[in-house]
Parts: C-alpha cells; structure tokens; sequence
C-alpha cells in the first residue's frame, strides 16, 4: 500500500504546480511497459505543458495512445553510472543492474553455465540491486548464480559498479526485447569501456556498430567464444560505443531541458 501512495506523488506535485499556475512538464519513461491500468491514470498529464519521452519509439506509442503530439518532446536518457579510468581486469563477463525479470538475467546464467560446461576458465559477476519488494525472484538468481560460480555482488553504489565495471572486460545483456537507447546499463558499460554483448531486436538498428549483437542466446554465446579466444577483434565496436555513450551525458541533456525552458519563456 505504501508503494501505491508513492505511486500517486507525481499526480499530487503536478496538480499542486497547476494551480499555483506553473508550467509543467513530464517526463514518461518505459510509457509503453506501462499496464493499461497505470496508463489510464496518466490521463490527468494531458493537461501538461509538454509531455516528454525518452525514445523515439516510446514517444510514438504515447502519441498513438494518449497525447497530443503537439506537446510531446523527445529527450533521451543517460546513465546514472559515472565513468571510470579503465583499471586491471578482474572480471571477464558481468550482468548488472536490477535484479528482475524481463532484464535477461536468465540467459546470462545460462551463457555462464555453457561456459563452465566447457571448462573455460573465466570470472563473472552478477552486479544487482534487490528491489524491496518481492525477493523470491531475486533469491531463486542468487542461487542460481552461487551454483555457477559466479559472485555476487550486490546493492552497490554507483560510484562502485563504475569501479567494478573498470575492472570488467564483457557485459552480458541479453534484453529479451533487443537493444536499445532505453537500456541505461548499456550505456554505462559502454561510458566504461566494458564490450556489450546483448541481443538484436526491433530497434537495436543503432547498436549494431557499437555492440556484439545474436540473434537468440545460442548466436549470442558463440559470439562470446569468439570473442574470448579474439580478444582484439573487438576493439574497434568499444571505441565507437565509447564515443556514442559520451553524447548522452546528463550534462548535455540538461541542457536539452532548459533550451525547452527557455523556449517556452521566450514566448
């Protein structure tokens, strides 16, 4: 229940700012994972001065489904891990970010488990946080990792999963849905010089030159073989998505904010 109040606070904020006679914007992340319930009570945004989306694919569902693209805005997301100086290699593969379903943590498990079955030496890690709520599925991964070997380390900082992610030298991510600009871990592996595996989908278009992409796990496995006994054969992939990942820095995208600020002010 406590979840489901906060749930409410941007609905209470934004009616708060309307009526002391604010401008107002919001900004929808992942709109279209959004059940259609939570989607309904997004209705009340429609009365927003600019409803910002953060892909290009997000903002046409919202366009299609709720609002009036007249006052929809595209700006991207960066990631919340800083960049780290590139340090001594201590893992070979990692997964990270929440521990939750839909994030591909199972096919990382079975890539590591293929691996062990093949008597290749190698270090991985599984870097998570624990959401609060339910912990069953994150126990039940937990386990699975233990099994496998693979360490665990959990619910750190982000000034150290950029320290452990200096240390790495692969991060398998195997989105179920593909690769894409809404993945914030790619990034941050990306910004830390750490090769993305992961998987190709509807709009992965832009990753295929800054990424190792498969087409299902077993591809995606076969890449990683690949990569471990040619490990130079990448180097080209990870300057370029360095590059791509340092456009999408928070600082430029603050400024993407207070240009649609200053816009609207100029008015």
């Amino acid at each position: 229940s406590t979840n489901k109040i906060a749930a409410f606070k941007p609905h209470v904020a934004f009616i708060l700012a309307k009526l002391v006679g604010l401008k107002t914007s919001i900004t929808l992340h992942e709109f279209s994972s959004l059940s259609k319930r939570a989607q309904y009570f997004l209705k009340i945004f429609k009365l927003a001065d600019y409803i910002i989306f953060t892909t290009q694919y997000e903002k046409n569902i919202g366009e299609k489904t709720l609002f009036n693209s007249a006052k929809t805005r595209l700006i991207p997301i960066a990631s919340n891990i800083p960049s780290c100086q590139k340090k001594e290699k201590k893992f070979d593969l990692v997964h990270f970010g929440i521990i939750s379903k839909g994030k591909g943590i199972e096919e990382f498990i079975w890539i590591i488990k293929e691996l062990n079955k093949k008597n290749i030496k190698f270090r991985s890690a599984l870097i998570g946080y624990v959401p609060g709520a339910d912990n069953s599925y994150a126990n039940l991964i937990i386990e699975q990792c233990t099994e496998q070997k693979c360490e665990l380390l959990l619910n750190k900082s982000a000034a150290e999963i950029s320290n452990l992610l200096a240390e790495t030298d692969m991060a398998i991510l195997p989105y179920p849905d593909g690769i894409s600009e809404r993945r914030g871990t790619a990034l941050a592996a990306m910004i830390n010089r750490v090769l993305v595996f992961s998987l190709r989908g509807q709009f992965s278009s832009e990753f295929e030159n800054i990424a190792v992409l498969g087409n299902d796990k077993n591809d995606l496995l076969s890449k990683v073989l690949y990569y471990i006994n040619n490990t130079d054969s990448f180097a080209k992939i990870n300057d370029s998505a360095y590059e791509y990942s340092e456009k999408r820095n928070w600082q430029s995208i603050a400024q993407l904010y207070i240009g649609l600020i200053n816009n609207d002010s100029n008015k």
